[in-house]
């Protein structure tokens, strides 16, 4: 991620819009929904995550960021909430996308679904929540593709139901007939497939923080939002 930022430094050039478009792409989500909890409808959400895109660009928001500010995802935030302020004083809102529209990201477009909006919750822990559900996502990914780099595609696919947010696995027995595989080959591939997420999903953390230690604090959160 901290790559990313110094891609999207060097604004109007083909590095700067791939930076941008790895940060909205990681962000939109977490952003919007804490518009959206904040009392925005869809449009006007979708609006302002696109302007502040933007305006990461145009005004240099991003030169701020270092390695050293912590947490990114707390920097982001405190970013936008800047910005809307800029935003509230103007008289106009700037036109969806600001010029760079094609580096926004819309989950219709990508055929997703718009996040889940939860009643009453706060708009910051809104932030957080939507932040881990795609840390867990991109985890998902990457683990994904280095079992099919390895030619070992159909085993995460049969196993995925170990993992946050698939189908709950039958048992060792069930699944044995069904795959015709040994039920310690069976115990020993889940242990080792969720050894494995676990290990991407401190990658994807890493990406964001300065420090071992923060990465640990950051797993622990994660798992605490997850929970609910």
């Amino acid at each position: 991620m901290w790559s990313a930022i110094s891609q999207a430094r060097a604004e109007n050039t083909p590095a700067a819009l791939e930076g941008l478009g790895i940060l909205a792409r990681a962000y939109w989500r977490p952003l919007y929904i804490f518009l959206r909890q904040r009392g925005r409808d869809h449009e006007q959400a979708s609006d302002d995550v696109q302007g502040f895109f933007a305006d990461l660009l145009s005004r240099e928001f991003l030169s701020y960021a270092q390695p050293e500010s912590g947490r990114f995802r707390s920097f982001l935030l405190a970013s936008l909430e800047r910005w809307l302020g800029k935003q509230a004083a103007r008289e106009q809102r700037q036109k969806r996308g600001g010029g760079w529209e094609r580096v926004g990201f819309d989950p219709a477009e990508e055929g997703s679904a718009f996040p889940e909006l939860m009643e009453n919750e706060e708009p910051g822990r809104a932030f957080d929540r939507q932040w881990a559900l795609e840390v867990v996502d991109r985890a998902l990914v990457r683990l994904h593709t280095a079992y099919q780099e390895r030619g070992r595609g159909d085993t995460f696919t049969t196993l995925r139901g170990a993992l946050p947010g698939g189908t709950p696995l039958p048992s060792y027995e069930v699944l044995a007939a069904q795959t015709g595989m040994a039920e310690p080959t069976l115990r020993k591939a889940v242990h080792d497939l969720r050894a494995r997420f676990a290990e991407a999903i401190r990658q994807e953390i890493a990406c964001t923080v300065q420090n071992a230690a923060d990465v640990e604090d950051e797993v622990r959160y994660l798992a605490r939002l997850l929970r609910g």
